[in-house]
């Protein structure tokens, strides 16, 4: 039954307002046109609701949901009173079972809707239960994860600290060892211009071996070797050693 009281059809799958033509039966079921059509030229007539079987002519009739006002003033003219209000209360009677018929309807759809918002909150729930279990692992992990992260990064940042410390030893230590060698550079070209400095030049034109030949003769035998030069570092020297001379006897004849 809708908002503004009238039937609807009893098949649940069309559950169509009755305005203007309908199909009731003597089991105090309503159809609309469409669906009542298909039912009331089968042979047996049964009823699409209940399953009964409507046997006589009068077991299923279509009717004018608002009749017009000459047909209400002629239905139950002539009738006796007692008749009409047995008329009457039949009608009201097919309008309570409607009505409780409605009530039942839509107390089983409340409760299929009740069942089903339960299932879906069992469903829904068992899901967040998993969900949070899974996120409350995944949490554990990511902070084990961080953990080790952070304790890597720590150990990484000791070594770090540790390498520039050394970096900066070797650093000063190769500072002071070029400081050295540049010291040592120096003294050493200190001491190769004192020493070229100190060193005696002979020159070949003045030599003494050169004067004492040209005044005198030694003897072959007594003639020896000048020693050769050794070679000093950065300056060459030539050192003379004169023979002492021996005086020449003449032969007797």
């Amino acid at each position: 039954m809708t908002e503004s009281g009238e039937l609807v059809c009893n098949i649940n799958k069309c559950r169509r307002p009755l305005t203007s033509r309908a199909w009731v039966t003597s089991c105090l079921h309503a159809f609309c046109e469409e669906d009542g059509g298909k039912y009331v030229h089968q042979t047996p007539v049964k009823c699409p609701a209940c399953d009964t079987t409507l046997n006589d002519s009068l077991d299923v009739i279509q009717i004018e949901v608002n009749p017009s006002e000459r047909f209400k003033s002629m239905v139950l003219a002539g009738l006796k009173p007692d008749v009409i209000c047995d008329v009457a209360g039949r009608a009201l009677a097919f309008w309570m079972y409607q009505m409780s018929e409605d009530r039942a309807y839509l107390a089983a759809a409340v409760s299929r809707g009740r069942r089903r918002f339960d299932d879906l909150e069992r469903y829904y729930e068992k899901n967040v239960r998993q969900l949070q279990t899974q996120i409350t692992s995944m949490k554990t992990h990511l902070d084990k994860e961080l953990a080790s992260s952070a304790r890597q990064l720590e150990e990484a940042r000791h070594e770090l600290e540790a390498s520039q410390r050394q970096a900066e030893e070797l650093s000063g230590r190769l500072a002071q060892r070029n400081k050295q060698y540049q010291q040592l550079q120096r003294d050493y070209d200190a001491l190769r211009v004192r020493t070229a400095g100190t060193a005696p030049r002979v020159s070949p034109a003045h030599s003494p071996a050169r004067s004492v030949s040209a005044t005198w003769h030694p003897p072959v035998g007594h003639l020896q070797p000048s020693p050769v030069p050794r070679r000093v570092s950065h300056v060459s020297q030539f050192v003379f050693k004169p023979v002492t001379p021996q005086p020449v006897t003449p032969n007797k004849r």
